[in-house]
């Protein structure tokens, strides 16, 4: 019993979204250890950045994949245009009456 086109292509566009959104949450830590290592460096102070870059990185990451979280909602469409979310709510039903 195999994958069929179909299956693989949602695989695809699964891991190419956790690839979208692991590449933002790293962006953003990074401007982040950016911001604290300037105000750091005004008090003249140092800190070991990687570590705290990586901490940063990891926390996020707990946060976003948290079952449940409405923190962020990271959603890609497939090519028939169709919405698929990655993490966070899934949007409202909008036909419910």
């Amino acid at each position: 019993m195999g994958m069929t086109y179909a299956k693989f292509q949602l695989l695809v566009l699964y891991l190419r979204g956790f690839m979208q959104l692991f590449l933002t949450i790293g962006i953003a830590s990074l401007m982040l250890v950016w911001v604290l290592q300037v105000i750091a460096i005004s008090f003249g102070e140092a800190y070991p950045w990687a570590d705290i870059l990586f901490h940063i990185f990891l926390s996020t990451s707990f946060l976003v994949l948290f079952p449940g979280q409405k923190f962020w909602t990271f959603v890609v469409e497939d090519a028939d245009g169709k919405s698929h979310v990655i993490v966070g709510a899934l949007p409202p039903e909008e036909d419910q009456i």
